[in-house]
C-alpha cells in the first residue's frame, strides 16, 4: 500500500497578513498542498490521509469546491480527511451538505 500523510495544511490562512509578502504566503500554502496533490498522482497512492485542519477556519463553500477539485483529479487515490480546531463541524458547516468527489471521505 502506498499513502500520503499530512495535516495541519491551514487552507485559506494569511500568514503574515500585516505585511507586504502576506498574499504571496498565503498562495504558498495554496501551492504546497497543489504539490501534495499532484504527488498522490503520480505515485498513484492509495490513500492521502489529511489529518486535522485543512482549512484555516470554516471553510466557505468557495474553499470546499475548490480543495474538491483538487481530490476529484486523483483518479487512483482516496482521500480521507478528518477535521481538526480550526475547521471543526458545527450545525451550520458546509462540511455538512457538501457533495465531495467519490474518492473522499
Amino acid at each position: 500500500m502506498k499513502f500520503i500523510h499530512t495535516g495541519d495544511i491551514h487552507w485559506g490562512m494569511t500568514p503574515d497578513a500585516d505585511k507586504p509578502w502576506g498574499s504571496e504566503r498565503a498562495q504558498a500554502i495554496k501551492d504546497t498542498f497543489k504539490k501534495i496533490i499532484a504527488q498522490a498522482g503520480k505515485m498513484q497512492a492509495d490513500c492521502l490521509f489529511i489529518s486535522g485542519d485543512l482549512f484555516h477556519r470554516q471553510p466557505l463553500v468557495r474553499d470546499l469546491k475548490e480543495v474538491n477539485y483538487l481530490f476529484s483529479t486523483l483518479k487512483k487515490t482516496k482521500v480521507v480527511f478528518i477535521i481538526g480546531n480550526h475547521d471543526y463541524l458545527k450545525v451550520d458547516s458546509y462540511y455538512l451538505d457538501f457533495p465531495w468527489s467519490e474518492n473522499v471521505t
